[in-house]
């Protein structure tokens, strides 16, 4: 049984990874650090260990694409270790949205967010533009921003944009010093808008 098959058996009832990983292209990708970044926020709650019995294999390079078809279950199964599988969803929240918080926090964090000015708009323009770094698939667009308010569009999106990246969104605001609120449209489980208010 590889990896896939174990996660979907601790979280395929409580989230739809068996439906994404069918819709996920073969050829997207994600680079490393995300990887990275999951497992060193589990490291902080001292969860590696159990993720670790049940994907071995956690070794990425932090700048090497990996298939996307990974990265689904790899934080799927992050965020039921955080909450439970059946709280996957407020699992994957939590974590990308305090891996975020982390980051903002870091000595490469704060350098960075001192170039951007701790302008929460700025910072997610900035994180629409690094998408295309980080993965080949899918588009993020910022269709609305002032001041108290930036919108967001993701299209061909297979992270949950409801849970993982509204909480990642989440996090990189509330490093910027601002407490948004949040709101989900989605089309479909792959296009959608989050939406920030503050």
């Amino acid at each position: 049984m590889d990896h896939r098959d174990r996660v979907l058996e601790i979280v395929g009832a409580h989230c739809d990874l068996a439906e994404r990983l069918r819709a996920v292209p073969p050829w997207a990708e994600v680079r490393g650090v995300y990887f990275r970044a999951a497992l060193d926020e589990l490291e902080r709650r001292g969860l590696r260990r159990r993720f670790e019995e049940l994907i071995p294999d956690s070794r990425r390079a932090t700048f090497t694409l990996y298939p996307l078809a990974d990265y689904l279950p790899w934080i799927a199964l992050a965020g039921a270790l955080v909450a439970s599988p059946a709280e996957v969803h407020a699992g994957m929240h939590a974590l990308l949205r305090d891996n975020s918080r982390y980051f903002g926090q870091s000595l490469l964090g704060r350098g960075l967010l001192r170039l951007i000015s701790h302008d929460p708009n700025k910072q997610m323009h900035q994180a629409v533009q690094s998408k295309r770094a980080v993965t080949n698939y899918g588009k993020w667009t910022v269709v609305r921003s002032e001041p108290g308010l930036i919108e967001i569009d993701h299209e061909d999106e297979y992270v949950w944009i409801e849970s993982a990246l509204a909480g990642g969104a989440l996090g990189g605001l509330e490093a910027c010093g601002v407490h948004p609120t949040v709101e989900v449209e989605l089309r479909d489980a792959y296009n959608g808008v989050l939406r920030f208010r503050w």
